[in-house]
């Protein structure tokens, strides 16, 4: 998964110091009304830079550096003068970039062909193919996850004082690491199936070189 290099809590701070000066603050300033804005002392940067107060990398909390998938196929074939066979199975599983593992994909298919000879001339096919895709996903978007994620303050942790059972106030009030869980955002889940079977009659006529007539069913 290619991911972005985020900033630690202390390139952080020295970012907003620098915004602040650019402004014509500095951290002795007393702002008045303004005094909310983020302007870290030399001890604070310390603190930062020497890891006494953590950072936190969101991309690590949240996406996984791979992507595991795993894909098996089994196929045959085979028969006689008057009937052959081909069939083949497949399956797909993707586990999602979250670490929630509450993102996952999964894909069944089959297909099966069989011609038989009846008489001379005339031939029967039984074609059925079919497939099944699951798909689980969070409440919160992929797209929505990613974007908080490329939002979020180093400077901030996952929960408040620490404790997994809160979580914390965080930029946007969107905490991605609850919008990589489905207990907590919810969930989107859609298994779709589609299945097809064909039904066929081929008959080549006798007294006519060339031609043939085809009678095929359908059913989707």
């Amino acid at each position: 998964t290619s991911r972005n290099k985020p900033l630690n809590a202390y390139e952080n701070a020295v970012l907003n110091n620098e915004s602040n000066y650019n402004l014509g603050f500095n951290a002795s300033q007393n702002y008045g009304t303004i005094s909310k804005l983020p302007v870290f002392t030399s001890d604070k940067l310390e603190q930062y830079s020497s890891g006494a107060i953590p950072s936190t990398n969101w991309y690590d909390l949240v996406i996984n550096k791979y992507v595991p998938q795993v894909t098996h196929s089994l196929s045959g074939r085979g028969g006689t003068d008057k009937m052959t066979y081909f069939f083949s199975l497949g399956y797909f599983d993707e586990e999602g970039v979250w670490k929630s593992k509450d993102l996952w994909a999964k894909k069944y298919n089959f297909r099966s062909n069989i011609t038989a000879k009846i008489t001379k001339g005339l031939e029967a096919e039984f074609l059925i193919n079919g497939i099944q895709t699951v798909k689980h996903e969070p409440g919160e978007t992929s797209a929505g996850v990613i974007n908080t994620v490329n939002n979020q303050d180093p400077k901030l942790g996952p929960y408040a004082n620490n404790d997994p059972q809160y979580l914390q106030n965080v930029v946007e009030q969107r905490n991605p690491v609850a919008g990589s869980y489905d207990e907590i955002s919810g969930y989107r889940h859609r298994n779709n199936k589609n299945f097809n079977g064909i039904f066929a009659l081929n008959y080549t006529v006798p007294f006519l070189k060339g031609l043939k007539a085809r009678f095929m069913y359908n059913k989707g």
